[in-house]
């Protein structure tokens, strides 16, 4: 199974984006906090809501969690992709056990505000470590990966030590963090054919 991770890798990296794709195209902005948690809980158990992409979501967060232990033979720093992926889980338990248990503006800023400190902090971990497995890459793969992975580290790191305002700071990281979730769907490819070569060399 170890030889298909790598490929297992990619489809889930792709997942993960169709699935933050859904999200922003069914999620409302600038509602206040009771129309949020009534909006949320009017379309809880319905197939179309943020409710089911966040279930999803996690269930692709736990795989590439697992898939990147598997991976962790090639490098160290997959661990770290990993442990980040494994923090993020945690996300979703806060958001699908206590959102819709919300009854006060005061439960929602703290369950919304614990939510966005484990999924920040969540990234910085997973961000660092595939820096490092790019950091040991060649030519192109290197390049980008190390532009888009410093990139990402970048601006997650001045909204974890609060070096300017974090709505700002998050609209400008998302994408970039997307664009590296793309890159390690392409890179996810490489490395499955890379492993394939080595198993068939070595057979």
């Amino acid at each position: 199974m170890k030889d298909k991770s790598p490929l297992l890798f990619s489809i889930f990296s792709f997942a993960f984006i169709l699935l933050i794709i859904w999200f922003i195209g069914i999620s409302a902005a600038g509602l206040e906090w009771n129309e949020n948690i009534e909006s949320l809980n009017k379309n809880w158990n319905s197939l179309n809501s943020i409710s089911t992409i966040w279930r999803l979501e996690a269930l692709a967060v736990c795989a590439i969690a697992w898939i990147a232990f598997n991976l962790s033979g090639h490098s160290k720093w997959w661990t770290l992709v990993a442990i980040g992926h494994i923090l993020m889980l945690m996300e979703y338990i806060i958001m699908l056990g206590g959102y819709n248990q919300v009854t006060s503006e005061e439960m929602y800023n703290v369950l919304n505000g614990m939510a966005n400190w484990t999924f920040i902090a969540a990234n910085f971990i997973w961000v660092a470590g595939m820096l490092g497995i790019y950091w040991r890459e060649s030519k192109v793969i290197k390049a980008v990966g190390v532009l888009l992975s410093a990139s990402s580290l970048l601006l997650i790191a001045a909204i974890y030590f609060g070096l300017g305002a974090q709505t700002e700071l998050t609209s400008v990281a998302m994408p970039v963090v997307l664009l590296l979730y793309a890159f390690n769907a392409y890179y996810g490819l490489v490395l499955f054919k890379r492993v394939k070569t080595e198993v068939n060399t070595s057979s």
